[in-house]
């Protein structure tokens, strides 16, 4: 398995505090099948110096590598971010916040509120080369109220990524059948934070999509996986647009 969005590199945000505590969560990770993990720190493109960043996740990531070989964690590390949406972000040099070796960039936004111009914003990532993948789309409430917009983004090239631990939630399940059912999921991450306030828990998300979806839907997820993981472009199955009524997703 491989574990695309997580906050496992200590010291750079609201995640992991200490090298011993990554190191503690990439056993963890190791344990469940996790042998590959990209670290995707928070990067806020209005409040934090990119060079600054840069620098810091180096200097933690070593240091990491270097504790993960001490104990013999055999787990690939790659390096990313997940840069919170901002108009600044068009002003810096993306390339450094790619998932290394690869063209993605892992985004998130604001849970409230509308985001104006996104599908103009993500057509100017596309063509400066850059694959936008949407960091938890179930928080998103202007995807929900615009659901037409999820397939468009979707035809456009945008890739959606759901935290593990949304398919263990049934308030969720709605939401989340209709996703699957039009085509509007393609990657599944652990968002994990701590041991004990968000921890790995991709293992026991697949368990549960395949017992939910089937072996094939987990399948999917995976092969996507990888060629992210690889900087390839997954087959991305045709969406279409969910429909609601009374409240319910279809």
């Amino acid at each position: 398995m491989i574990d695309l969005h997580n906050h496992l590199l200590f010291g750079m945000d609201d995640g992991a505090d200490t090298v011993e505590t990554s190191l503690s969560l990439f056993n963890i990770q190791k344990e469940m099948g996790v042998n590959k993990v990209v670290v995707t720190p928070h990067y806020e493109p209005s409040n934090d110096d990119l060079e600054s960043f840069v620098d810091k996740r180096k200097l933690h990531a070593k240091m990491l590598q270097q504790a993960l070989k001490l104990e013999n964690v055999d787990v690939e590390v790659k390096l990313g971010a997940e840069i919170l949406y901002s108009v600044d972000m068009f002003d810096l040099d993306l390339e450094k916040l790619v998932i290394e070796g690869t063209d993605y960039l892992l985004i998130e936004f604001p849970t409230q509120g509308y985001i104006s111009d996104l599908k103009r914003a993500m057509a100017q990532l596309l063509d400066q080369g850059y694959l936008p993948v949407f960091a938890h789309i179930e928080r998103y409430g202007f995807l929900r109220s615009d659901l037409a917009l999820m397939k468009d983004l979707v035809d456009m090239g945008v890739l959606f990524q759901v935290n593990a631990k949304t398919f263990l939630d049934a308030s969720q399940k709605g939401f989340i059948k209709a996703c699957i059912k039009h085509n509007l999921i393609h990657l599944v991450a652990s968002d994990a934070h701590s041991i004990t306030k968000r921890p790995p828990n991709l293992k026991k998300a697949y368990d549960q999509i395949e017992k939910d979806y089937g072996l094939k839907t987990v399948n999917y997820f995976k092969e996507n996986a990888q060629c992210v993981y690889k900087n390839e472009i997954p087959d991305i199955k045709e969406p279409s647009v969910i429909r609601t009524f009374l409240g319910k997703y279809y």
